[in-house]
């Protein structure tokens, strides 16, 4: 394949597609260009390390969970807020609240869901989720 180096990233000439837009099939694989495009665009990253939280409820007692990337995101928000909640709303778009509620209550963490009417040009009704219990990051 012809390629074309422009600073950083890499151009490819008009004569053959570009690997984005080249339908590849199991037959096919992926070619030697398409992992180089891919290394270019996706660099050596480490994996992220998870974060330690603690909470105690009532029937488990002291509990610990480890979390990482938007899980982590979402209860560090959520233990901000305290009491105030979290709604879809004041969350930046495009992220799913409730799935990610969802994965924190699978991990143990007690979260009520409080449903409330809301007004405007599309009236309806939202949810805001709520910490159960205090819970805190384990520093270390």
């Amino acid at each position: 394949m012809d390629r074309i180096e422009r600073g950083v990233g890499v151009t490819y000439q008009s004569k053959t597609p570009s690997p984005e837009h080249r339908e590849t099939g199991p037959a096919e694989g992926i070619g030697l260009d398409d992992a180089n495009l891919l290394l270019e665009i996706l660099p050596d990253a480490k994996p992220p390390k998870a974060t330690r939280f603690a909470f105690e409820s009532v029937l488990n007692g002291r509990q610990e969970v480890a979390l990482g990337g938007r899980n982590r995101w979402t209860l560090r928000r959520l233990i901000e807020r305290g009491n105030r909640g979290l709604t879809a709303a004041e969350c930046p778009p495009g992220l799913r609240l409730a799935a990610l509620v969802h994965n924190l209550r699978k991990a143990g963490i007690p979260i009520t869901s409080e449903i409330e009417r809301h007004t405007g040009d599309f009236p309806g009704n939202h949810v805001r989720y709520v910490l159960d219990v205090r819970v805190t990051e384990i520093l270390r």
